[in-house]
């Protein structure tokens, strides 16, 4: 399996990929490609994060951005720490156990919550699945074990004030479309 493709099913259901906005599914590519260019053999949530910087246009994106998050610092302080991923040889799937949990998170808050389906999930989810954010709806974890988590907390950013952002930027963005689709 090529690591950028991604379907995870539920069982019963059809596959999810159809609920996934373009910027999602491009995290996972960009994700992918990360960690082929950086010689690694799995995708981790180290590399969902650097999908999320590298996917500019994306409420995530702008987000870290605006709490300090760059690439050349995430990639910084991931050689820091590149001894911690030492341990991602030998996964049957192109995804570590983290980096998986962070999808299924997401996903299963919109299978579970979102019963409309009339919205999809976009690549702010991902970024709320690694900062724990979504605790409260799906089973407990210990997000602070993802590398991701360890890259932002060694570079000082406040998990607080970056959720603020997200949410400010996805209520700016829900009220632009909502005015667009009144014209």
């Amino acid at each position: 399996m090529v690591k950028s493709q991604i379907c995870i099913k539920f069982p019963g259901e059809d596959a999810l990929i159809s609920w996934l906005k373009p910027d999602y599914q491009e995290v996972i590519a960009l994700a992918a490609k990360m960690s082929d260019r950086l010689g690694h053999n799995v995708v981790g949530t180290e590399h969902l994060l650097l999908g999320l910087i590298l996917q500019e246009t994306s409420i995530a994106a702008q987000a870290l951005k605006s709490v300090g998050v760059t690439l050349e610092k995430t990639l910084a302080e991931l050689e820091n720490i590149r001894n911690l991923n030492a341990n991602h040889r030998n996964f049957e799937s192109s995804f570590t156990p983290n980096a998986k949990e962070v999808i299924e998170k997401t996903l299963v808050f919109y299978r579970d919550i979102n019963k409309q389906m009339d919205q999809f999930i976009g690549s702010e989810s991902i970024l709320l699945a690694i900062l724990g954010k979504q605790e409260t709806i799906v089973q407990l974890t210990n997000y602070t074990n993802y590398t991701a988590v360890k890259i932002l907390q060694n570079l000082g950013i406040n998990f607080l004030e970056l959720t603020t952002q997200i949410l400010q930027l996805y209520m700016t963005k829900s009220d632009n479309e909502a005015n667009l689709s009144d014209i």
